[in-house]
């Protein structure tokens, strides 16, 4: 039998976090995402001082030892008085989920949608970014089916493989010949052209330190090559920024964090923003200077953080959410997909929620549409 305990208040949170660390360390459906420091940064950037209301369900076996976290929070759906639940770390986060100890994961998923059905102060549940093979989309609770629930497949999520390489004589040049003769090309190409004119060096920041200064020219490369599309990119609000200073210090303490710096003559014009979880290393963010854009720096950091990548014998290249063109050269059709779990406690409210969810997308794609043609209006007119 499991028990399940509500958290309601920040300071009470910190008292699990050697637990949340445990679980989240030994899952195999757990991410970055997923982690205390990311977690626990989000709420206090995102969560403290806001309409919203922490609600993390801590699950417990009859000997009182921790199994499973929902790391929820209650908010208002759509301006309205309608209450539902989310999961802690949307909006700013790839992969949601759950947390679970191997071998409690449907003990943990019947318990929190259990809680859910006999806690009645909601009426949507709003599970967004729900990565494919996620603990959530992996098993199905008989508690979940009181209700009516919609699954909606979302966003590609491109990677690529690097275990196959791990065991030959030189992995790098072995993932080098799965890619075609063009990309290959340039892969090396743009670094040489380079170093004909600049001193180029690769930096990896691992001290405290030094993460300030790099964080600023993640946000501020980022944010120019945004620029050129006529939109703000997503570092634009000071609050995304803070909490990405405070979730990145702690995941540098931790050891998750791989946050590379590309320099050209001691000036730095690339910054890609990655994480270390498990078995496989993801690309978060970058930037680049744009006025650099025939040398590719980005192109040339990217190559350098999957090296290093293989080198520390990672099983997997990550580029998360997103079909950009810069990540489909790296991985070709290889692609997860993301979801999103509607969940009604009464059919009329499932009906408005799934409607709410497809203006939502439209407006989503809409924007992304845009934005894709307004980066080709700026190559047509670099290239006059």
């Amino acid at each position: 039998m499991m028990q399940v305990t509500a958290i309601t208040r920040e300071d009470v949170l910190k008292e699990v976090a050697d637990d949340w660390r445990r679980i989240a360390g030994s899952s195999p459906y757990a991410t970055v995402f997923q982690s205390y420091e990311w977690c626990s940064a989000w709420w206090s950037v995102f969560g403290r001082f806001s309409l919203k209301r922490l609600c993390v369900l801590i699950v417990r076996d009859d000997s009182g030892a921790v199994r499973g976290i929902a790391p929820l929070y209650k908010s208002l759906w759509c301006g309205t008085f309608v209450p539902q639940y989310s999961i802690i770390g949307n909006g700013v986060s790839d992969y949601l989920d759950f947390l679970a100890d191997t071998s409690h994961e449907q003990d943990v998923l019947d318990a929190v949608y259990g809680w859910l059905g006999e806690n009645r102060a909601w009426g949507l549940l709003d599970f967004a970014q729900v990565r494919e093979g996620a603990l959530i989309m992996s098993f199905e609770s008989g508690a979940l089916n009181a209700f009516r629930f919609s699954d909606f497949k979302r966003e590609g999520c491109p990677y690529l493989p690097l275990s196959p390489h791990l065991g030959t004589e030189n992995p790098w040049a072995s993932l080098l010949l799965t890619f075609g003769k063009k990309m290959r090309s340039n892969i090396g190409y743009y670094e040489r052209l380079m170093r004909r004119t600049y001193e180029v060096t690769f930096r990896e920041i691992d001290r405290p330190r030094d993460l300030g200064p790099a964080l600023s020219v993640l946000f501020e490369l980022h944010s120019r090559r945004w620029n050129q599309r006529l939109l703000p990119g997503v570092f634009v609000s000071a609050k995304v920024r803070r909490f990405h200073r405070l979730a990145a210090l702690d995941l540098l303490k931790s050891g998750h964090l791989r946050l590379y710096v590309l320099d050209l003559d001691g000036e730095p014009v690339a910054a890609l923003y990655c994480f270390a979880w498990g078995d496989r290393v993801s690309y978060y963010q970058g930037g680049f200077e744009p006025g650099l854009s025939k040398l590719s720096p980005g192109t040339v950091l990217t190559a350098y953080a999957v090296r290093r990548a293989l080198e520390a014998g990672v099983g997997e290249f990550d580029f998360l959410r997103g079909e950009e063109e810069y990540k489909l050269r790296w991985t070709g059709a290889l692609k997860r997909w993301n979801s999103r779990r509607i969940v009604g406690r009464t059919p009329a409210m499932h009906v408005l929620g799934v409607h709410a969810h497809r203006i939502e997308h439209n407006v989503e794609t809409t924007v992304k549409r845009m934005a894709e043609g307004g980066l080709i209006k700026v190559r047509r007119k670099a290239e006059k």
